[in-house]
């Protein structure tokens, strides 16, 4: 079953989650997936993956969030989808 967050629907049983969560800010972007297909149509194929699993922006930084993820900031959330 679908959860509404925002303009963003997502399944529930991917682990949605909401403001507070220690996930904000805290997934390893050394880790992070390449643009091997070139999904943003760059020509850079050495990237990383620009978008989360819903389309948007892959790394937003979250001013209310500590950054404790590791990597250049500002840091991935952690799970599938970045929180807007």
């Amino acid at each position: 079953m679908p959860v509404r967050l925002g303009s963003t629907t997502r399944a529930t049983t991917v682990g949605a989650w909401g403001r507070g969560s220690p996930c904000a800010d805290a997934g390893a972007n050394p880790r992070m997936a390449q643009d091997a297909l070139d999904e943003d149509a760059s020509r850079h194929l050495a990237e990383v993956l620009p978008f989360d699993l819903d389309g948007g922006p892959r790394q937003v930084d979250k001013p209310s969030a500590p950054n404790t993820g590791s990597g250049a900031s500002p840091p991935v959330d952690m799970g599938a989808f970045e929180r807007r």
